[in-house]
């Protein structure tokens, strides 16, 4: 129940706005697909706030969603690579708190796929 309340306020911001508002839509909406087990929607709805991001130059907010994509992938090659990416990103942020977090994240996804 808390899911569908969280999609609900997620999908009451309008589409077509500011690209801040459109990744809170968009990475909101795809992490509650995620929890709800729709993994392909949830896929694509990360991928459009990684471009919503984009779109404003909002490079902390893209590292998010390029995180939450990966974690939507789980363990697999192309999670690797995405995280790989969102690392790039906050290094060119200089941000160590992000950096480390995004590390931790990739170890979690690694350990993972070790059976």
């Amino acid at each position: 129940a808390c899911v569908e309340r969280a999609m609900a306020m997620y999908e009451a911001i309008p589409a077509g706005g500011p690209p801040f508002a459109g990744f809170r839509r968009e990475h909101g909406r795809a992490w509650c697909h995620w929890r709800l087990g729709n993994d392909e929607l949830a896929k694509r709805l990360a991928q459009a706030a990684v471009s919503h991001a984009g779109d404003g130059g909002l490079v902390r907010l893209r590292v998010q969603a390029l995180k939450l994509l990966a974690n939507i992938l789980g363990p697999s090659d192309e999670a690797h690579v995405i995280l790989e990416r969102a690392s790039r990103l906050a290094e060119s942020l200089r941000d160590e708190e992000l950096l480390a977090g995004l590390k931790r994240h990739g170890q979690e996804i690694l350990e993972a796929s070790t059976p």
